[in-house]
């Protein structure tokens, strides 16, 4: 088999390997691990997905007088949830447009080093020497191997550029749980905290931070004076608390 298209095959695989491990991390693992491990993670975030895509598909916001007039903060409230519609996140649209480019040139960069390693091991390289050398096809080896992860790191950055991009954020405060999630069309992604974990709520200078575990989660995308709005809706007990 022609050493190109063996390495059209390679590139591809590994492409569409990285594609489903950054959907996978986002869609799957990410809402398991906010959930804290529970036992119970995957249905809470499937319940998640469900239930809050719903309800922040067609339920009505609302603006509140303590929020600046020229943001598009906006709150609702439907049963024993508050919900939260944060401000779209801008300024993305370069980003998105240059991870886009370098991955693809990233891409290609694979394709034609895949290339030539397979002429490399099982014929003649670019310079025409039929001599077998280790040392070029080992380092060749490596090289693409740092490659595929490197594109991996790349492909869940640009999809994270994206989300910001074009979804939308919104925080839906349940009485024992609160849901971070991001909707781009129609796709749901969310991260379950459970509130009685989260502690240390304070403002910084974009966004609002508080530690869950030993780690320290931050609602970032938005102004000091927004920060403060979100952190007091944070504290109040949401409809329905006891």
């Amino acid at each position: 088999m022609s050493p190109i298209i063996v390495s059209a095959i390679i590139t591809a695989s590994a492409t569409l390997l990285a594609a489903i491990l950054t959907v996978y991390f986002h869609v799957i693992h990410k809402p398991q691990q906010a959930a804290g491990g529970a036992a119970n993670a995957t249905g809470l975030a499937a319940r998640a997905t469900e239930e809050a895509g719903q309800l922040v598909s067609h339920i009505p916001f609302e603006r509140d007088e303590s929020v600046p007039f020229d943001s598009d903060l906006m709150f609702a409230r439907s049963g024993d949830r508050t919900i939260i519609k944060m401000p779209r996140g801008g300024g993305m649209l370069f980003h998105t447009f240059f991870m886009s480019g370098w991955l693809i040139g990233w891409t290609a960069g694979i394709f034609f080093v895949g290339s030539e390693f397979f002429s490399l091991v099982f014929g003649k390289g670019i310079g025409g020497d039929s001599e077998w050398n280790w040392f070029a096809p080992l380092f060749t080896f490596g090289w693409l191997v740092g490659a595929i992860a490197a594109e991996f790191a790349v492909i869940n950055s640009l999809f994270r550029v994206i989300a910001r991009a074009f979804g939308r954020r919104y925080l839906v405060l349940e009485p024992d749980v609160m849901i971070d999630l991001c909707r781009i069309l129609t796709l749901n992604l969310p991260k379950l905290y459970f509130r009685k974990h989260i502690k240390n709520l304070r403002v910084e200078p974009d966004g609002v931070v508080f530690e869950y575990g030993k780690n320290d989660i931050k609602l970032d995308g938005i102004t000091r004076v927004e920060a403060e709005w979100v952190r007091r809706r944070l504290r109040q007990p949401t409809p329905g608390t006891a």
